[in-house]
């Protein structure tokens, strides 16, 4: 038990430490930022449209439009960490990159909030995912005996994430609601959801019409753009 325990501390230590070194990079870009006058507030609209973006994209993801892949994903994923304590940390940072694909649009929308925090609520946040990710391996490792209580992989984490996708377009609306009250004007609102269709258009046909789907970014794009200007 206490071997166990063992193995699962030092495998939650490289899941935290790798979130850890995420949120260190975000405060870095986020301090480069406020010198080069980037601005990033919930009172800049060009701001909040490209949360408004984002949030869009990862709800499509997890109403399984698409998926996020991680790239070089099946090399990682074949790698053999060694039957230690340094090889559990390993594979704690290994489970948390080759996560990201499931865990994109949480860490997205981690991604928006935190450049509006200070540097204490970024580690606290990044903290707090780690915490989630590794919390099966917490519990286990001080009652091993819940393994087989845990619930198997099935159909109800598509359910799941699509409960979860709702409570994003959720915040769109509200984010909407902020957004037409920064701009006080119609023209903007259209080109925006204009934007956001095009982009809907483009994930729904990028598998079978590439051509139309590639289009679909491209007017996107070019909408985003132009909002921004």
């Amino acid at each position: 038990r206490a071997r166990i325990l063992r193995h699962n501390i030092f495998y939650t230590l490289g899941i935290i430490s790798t979130f850890f070194l995420l949120a260190t990079i975000i405060i870095i870009l986020k301090k480069f930022g406020t010198v080069v006058g980037w601005g990033f507030q919930l009172q800049s609209p060009n701001f909040i449209a490209t949360m408004i973006i984002a949030l869009f994209v990862f709800s499509l993801n997890l109403f399984g439009l698409f998926e996020f892949v991680t790239p070089g994903g099946s090399k990682l994923g074949n790698l053999q960490t060694g039957d230690n304590l340094w090889g559990d940390f390993l594979g704690g940072v290994l489970a948390t990159i080759l996560s990201t694909p499931c865990s994109a649009p949480f860490l997205g929308t981690a991604l928006t909030f935190a450049f509006t925090s200070e540097s204490y609520i970024i580690f606290a946040v990044f903290f707090m995912i780690g915490i989630g990710l590794a919390f099966p391996f917490i519990l286990t490792g001080i009652y091993p005996g819940l393994v087989s209580f845990l619930p198997k992989p099935g159909n109800w984490m598509n359910t799941l994430k699509k409960l979860l996708g709702i409570t994003l377009i959720l915040t769109i609306f509200w984010l909407f609601d902020v957004y037409n009250t920064l701009v006080g004007g119609q023209n903007h609102l259209i080109k925006l959801l204009t934007a956001l269709l095009f982009i809907f258009v483009g994930f729904l046909l990028i598998k079978k019409e590439k051509w139309i789907g590639r289009v679909s970014f491209l007017i996107s794009i070019f909408l985003a753009v132009n909002l921004m200007n």
